[in-house]
This record gives structure tokens, C-alpha cells and sequence, in this order.
């Protein structure tokens, strides 16, 4: 028998979408989508130069270069994927949901000067 409670995903999308709005959310997903195919993206070039250069007689670069080369695409996409957890999690806890919104309430509310 499918379970009629929505799961926490589901709660997750509605709850930023209500806080945030749909565009706000689409467009921070697809920003989120866009660095992480840069960063991929740069990776592969510098893996290419890398290869060009030892190919004709150059240097291997150092420990740091090939880590940051090798961590930086999956630093980035585990930072995007969390951060709409982190958001989801916070605006679950009332207290700092209703000072969030009283804030953003404040900032839409006051006059330009």
C-alpha cells in the first residue's frame, strides 16, 4: 500500500519553493549545474595541458596542482548538492525559519534611500 505522507524530498522542494519562490529555486539549480560543468570543464583542460606538456619533455606538476585538479569538481558539486539540504534543514527549525522570513521581511519593506 503506497504511503500517503510525502517524503522528505518532496517536503524539501515545496518548503523552498513556498520560501524562495520557483524561479529562485530553478535558477539556483541551474547556476549550481553551470559551475559544476565549469569545473569539470577547466579540470579536463588542465589534465589535457598537463598531458601535452610531459609529452614533450616537460615536468609532471606537483602533489597540490593534481589534487586540486582531481578534488575540485567533486568539491563543488557536493558543496551545491548540500547546500539545499542546509537550507531545507534550517527553515525546518521554526525559530530561525520565522527570523529568516521577519528579516527578508524587514529588507522587502523598507524605503529606498
Amino acid at each position: 500500500m503506497p504511503n500517503s505522507q510525502p517524503s522528505s524530498n518532496e517536503e524539501q522542494k515545496v518548503l523552498q519553493h513556498e520560501v524562495f519562490g520557483k524561479s529562485a529555486v530553478y535558477f539556483r539549480t541551474f547556476v549550481g549545474v553551470i559551475a559544476c560543468l565549469t569545473v569539470c570543464f577547466n579540470s579536463s583542460i588542465y589534465a589535457w595541458t598537463i598531458h601535452e606538456s610531459v609529452g614533450t619533455g616537460g615536468e609532471w606538476p606537483g602533489f597540490w596542482e593534481l589534487a586540486v585538479m582531481a578534488i575540485g569538481p567533486v568539491a563543488v558539486a557536493l558543496n551545491f548538492t548540500n547546500a539545499d539540504k542546509t537550507i531545507a534543514l534550517l527553515m525546518k527549525v521554526q525559530p530561525i525559519s520565522d527570523m529568516l522570513r521577519n528579516k527578508a521581511a524587514d529588507i522587502i519593506r523598507k524605503d529606498p534611500v
